[in-house]
This record gives structure tokens, C-alpha cells and sequence, in this order.
């Protein structure tokens, strides 16, 4: 009699950077998954922000061989020269929107018969009247290293400015073990502003935060720890225009959602349902509010038929008209020239600030070089790896529900037929059996798409060219629309870009596609 096999999962190693030190599975899962009966193989790895002995003690082995997993856990894209045939992943594989330079990575997924979990797509079970959300979200931490980052950040720029300040004995987040670290060094900063207050030339201090998502969320969480108090903005000029409210012994928090951020073109009151269904009939109001706003910390989630927050031409009209007050802008979005449009470049954990000066559009490397004009800017598009215990954790809540079931899935069947599958893992299975799943099969098209797609080049600016944006929604896909669009713009030899894709994943939801392009013209 042969003896049955084991269930198996196997935790990768990550080797994609030194900032990442997450795991998808955590020793606390650990010792739940031994416990159904499923053996738990973890890679060994000095870099992970859990130790080899702590997976050991919660009943994983401990060994670099993982061929015996049938489903392996990973959390960035796993190297193409590692991947095992014939299993079943977890990662996120960047390849939803045919990113180009992981389209190797999808070509090795499906020949080796790889059904591929993109964490990315997995999703609460529909609720009716409700978006489906992502389960494996992690823009509370964005928010929160972010938001602590910045304010080391403000630290060093008013330092600079011959001001010191209590957030100049701040670190980065990865500086510290764990949040509840980041929270003591958070409640240090508030003892020392109590106590001996903010340069007074500077307050009343404004930290404006845009978006009410989990993003803003996380920001909120950091600054709220300080001494503050909340102004709505609509509030904010009567609030700082009064003497009486230059208190140097708190911050003041003013938070931003849609309505404070926009207004109807047409003079009209506005009305969210109306701007979430025409946005091209608003226009950015955040200008406004640059005379009473110290630091803009942003984290709104933006498509590009919405008005942008801020540009570089509001901040040259502010300056010039001597009503400008903001001293720098902490883009946790990092949406490339997106909201904030004079995003053209992030930074990075190692080298987290910029300098940049509205007047020549330029950026600067060091604090140390500031003029009158710079703004202290700050752009990590990768922030939760900052903070990757709490991240891991994060992780691990929301797969383990999952876990039992994906092992003992049949992987031998049709993938139709997968109904073992939890619906949320089932509809975020982009590969299987050398193929792509229905809900992913327009990948393919996409990929046509973008090889055709000439990139655009230049300053958009630059005279004799005149910049566009097309929104595309509908079923575009099934109807040929986004190629008939496309042939027109080669035709025209305009050059584009596409800039936001997102995928209808049933019948009866439509797929929005933003191209942003550039026309030339003869003047």
C-alpha cells in the first residue's frame, strides 16, 4: 500500500531588493496550518523580517528545496529561473495590466503550467451595492511610513531654514523595529512640541491630507499622535487669518475629500455622485487653500479624467501673487504626473527627499542646495516595505482562511471546474493549465496593444505640442474600440501612452482605459 503524500505549502525567500523583508505566510499562520495537518516549508533567509528559529518553533522545516510544495507563497515576482512546474503560486506578478517587462515572467508562467494567485486581484466576495474591495490592501501602510517619513523630512528642511524642531530627531520608519516603536518615538515628538512649541513665524502649522482611503487613514494615524487640532478646510482662511489661532503648541489637521478638493465648472453647488459621473465637468479648487496650507501630505487614489490636485503652474501663481504659504508636498500616491503634476520623479528608502523648485520645474538632490523657492518633496512608490512586520501580518489575516482550501484544491481539473476554489482565490487565478484564464484572457490584447505604442518623448510643454487625454469605457476590448482609437493616433502620428487600465472582470462591468498623448502642431 502506498502511503498518501503530505499536504505541502512551501514560503519563498525574497530576492527582488534589500527592502524586501515580507512574508505572504507568518509564523503565527504557521502554527495554524501545521496544526490541519500541512506541512510548511519555509527557504532560509537572514533578510526576512521573521527569523528561521521563529518559523522553526511555530513547526515549519527549514530547508531550501520546495519541490515538494504544491502551492508556494511568495510575495514579489518570483524569479523566472526559479519557478517549479506544475504548482500553484502566490505573488504579485505585475503582469494584470501587460506590463512589458514582466511579460517574460507571464510566458514562463504558462509554460510551465503554473496557476498563478496575483494578490493584486484578490478581492472581498461581492456584497450587493458595493464594490468588491482588495483583501491584500496595504495602503493604511503606505500611509503611516509615509506620513512618520515626511515629517523627519520637514525636520531636516526647517533645519536648513535655521529652525530647529522636534522632527528633526525622527528617523525613517524601517529605522524601527515595529510601529509601536515608530508610536514611542511618535509620543517623544509630542512631549517636545508641549514643551517648547514650533517656530512661531510657521503657525499655525496646516498638514493638509487628501483622500479618506485607507492611504489617508494611515497618514491620520501618525499625525494625530501629535498635538492638533482638526479645521475643515472650507474653515481654514477665517481659522488662520485670526490672530488668536497662532497656538506654536500643536499642528492643525485639515483633511480633504473630493468636495474640498473640486468644483463644478458650471458655478454650481457641487454634487459627489454628479462628479464621480462627469469629472470632467470640475476643476481642481486645492489652489485656493495654498495661502493656509504648510505641508500637503497626499495619498487619493486618481485617474487621469479627474482634475489634479495640484501643479506647478498653481504653485508659480501662488508665489507670484505672494499668497503661498506651502513649504513642501509629501506624494505617498506617486502617481507618475498624475494628481500632483509635477511628479516626474520618486524617491527611494535609501534617499527619501527632493528639493523642487516650481520656478524652473526642476528637482535638487540635497537639502543643503535649497533657494528661497524650493519645496521639501518626498515620492517612495514602495512605503509598506518600510514596514514589513506589520505588512507580513496583514498578509498572513487575510490569507489564512484560504490556505486549507487552496491545498487540497484538485489542480488536475479543467479550471472551470475548480469549484473547490474560494470564489475570491478562483477570480484571482490569472493562469492555468498553460493558459490563460477567461477573466485574463484579454492580457494577450493589451500586450498587442502595447507593442504598437510608441512612448512618448520630450517636455509636454515644449512649444508646438499640445498634450491630450482620452478615457475609454465600455467593452472595449470585445468591441475592437481601444484598437480602433490606437490606429487613429498611429495615423495621425501622434505619440501615447496608456497611463490607467481598469479591467471589467465580468459581463456587466466595463473596462476603463486612459491614454494620454501628444499631438504636434504647425505653430
Amino acid at each position: 500500500m502506498v502511503e498518501a503524500t503530505q499536504a505541502t505549502i512551501a514560503i519563498l525567500r525574497e530576492e527582488k531588493n534589500k527592502w524586501e523583508r515580507r512574508c505572504s505566510i507568518t509564523p503565527t499562520e504557521v502554527v495554524q496550518i501545521v496544526a490541519k495537518g500541512i506541512k510548511v516549508l519555509v527557504q532560509p533567509s537572514s533578510n526576512r523580517c521573521y527569523t528561521e528559529d521563529e518559523f522553526s518553533d511555530a513547526g515549519a522545516t527549514i530547508q531550501e528545496d520546495v519541490s515538494d510544495a504544491t502551492v508556494i507563497f511568495g510575495v514579489k515576482e518570483v524569479p523566472i529561473e526559479n519557478l517549479l512546474p506544475n504548482k500553484t503560486y502566490f505573488f504579485f506578478s505585475h503582469t494584470i495590466k501587460a506590463q512589458d517587462y514582466n511579460m517574460p515572467l507571464l510566458d514562463k508562467l504558462l509554460e510551465l503550467n503554473i496557476r498563478i494567485v496575483d494578490f493584486e486581484c484578490i478581492r472581498e466576495a461581492k456584497k450587493e451595492g458595493t464594490l468588491p474591495q482588495r483583501l491584500v490592501a496595504f495602503g493604511r501602510y503606505a500611509g503611516i511610513a509615509g506620513a512618520f517619513d515626511y515629517l523627519r523630512g520637514v525636520g531636516e528642511f526647517l533645519l536648513q531654514k535655521k529652525h530647529q524642531t522636534p522632527f528633526v530627531f525622527l528617523g525613517s520608519s524601517y529605522m524601527y523595529e515595529d510601529y509601536e516603536a515608530m508610536c514611542e518615538a511618535l509620543a517623544r515628538v509630542k512631549k517636545n512640541i508641549l514643551k517648547g512649541g514650533l517656530p512661531k513665524v510657521m503657525c499655525p502649522m496646516v498638514f493638509g491630507v487628501t483622500g479618506t482611503g485607507r492611504v489617508s487613514q494611515g497618514i491620520l494615524e501618525v499625525l494625530e499622535q501629535l498635538p492638533h487640532i482638526k479645521v475643515e478646510p472650507k474653515d481654514l482662511k477665517k481659522f488662520c487669518e485670526d490672530p488668536a489661532n497662532a497656538d506654536n503648541k500643536r499642528i492643525i489637521i485639515s483633511q480633504f475629500n473630493s468636495e474640498a478638493l473640486s468644483r463644478p465648472t458650471c458655478g454650481k453647488p457641487f454634487v459627489k455622485s454628479e462628479y464621480y459621473a462627469n469629472p470632467e465637468g470640475f476643476e481642481g479648487y486645492f489652489p485656493e487653500y495654498l495661502p493656509y496650507v504648510s505641508w500637503l501630505v497626499h495619498g487619493i487614489y486618481w485617474e487621469a479624467k479627474y482634475p489634479r490636485v495640484l501643479t506647478r503652474e498653481d504653485l508659480q501663481a501662488a508665489i507670484a501673487s505672494g499668497k503661498n504659504k506651502l513649504m513642501g508636498v509629501c506624494d505617498i500616491s506617486a502617481d507618475y504626473e498624475g494628481s500632483i503634476g509635477f511628479t516626474s520623479r520618486f524617491t527611494s528608502i535609501e534617499e527619501p527627499f527632493l528639493l523642487y523648485n516650481p520656478t524652473d520645474g526642476e528637482f535638487k538632490e540635497k537639502i543643503g542646495d535649497m533657494s528661497g523657492e524650493d519645496i521639501l518633496f518626498h515620492s517612495v512608490d514602495h512605503l509598506p516595505a518600510e514596514m514589513p512586520k506589520e505588512a507580513s501580518n496583514h498578509f498572513g489575516s487575510k490569507l489564512m482562511p484560504f490556505v486549507e482550501a487552496v491545498v487540497h484544491s484538485d489542480f488536475s481539473k479543467p479550471f472551470e471546474e475548480q469549484t473547490d476554489l474560494p470564489a475570491e482565490i478562483y477570480g484571482a487565478c490569472i493562469t492555468a493549465h498553460g493558459k490563460l484564464t477567461p477573466d485574463y484572457e484579454y492580457i494577450w490584447k493589451l500586450k498587442e496593444l502595447n507593442a504598437c505604442i510608441k512612448p512618448t518623448d520630450g517636455d509636454s510643454s515644449s512649444a508646438g505640442m499640445q498634450g491630450f487625454t482620452l478615457v475609454l469605457e465600455g467593452h472595449i476590448f470585445d468591441k475592437n474600440m481601444i484598437n480602433d482609437v490606437l490606429n487613429i493616433c498611429e495615423d495621425k502620428a501622434l505619440s501615447f501612452r496608456i497611463v490607467e487600465l481598469v479591467v471589467g472582470n465580468s459581463a456587466t462591468e466595463n473596462t476603463t482605459v486612459t491614454i494620454q498623448g501628444m499631438s504636434f502642431n504647425d505653430t
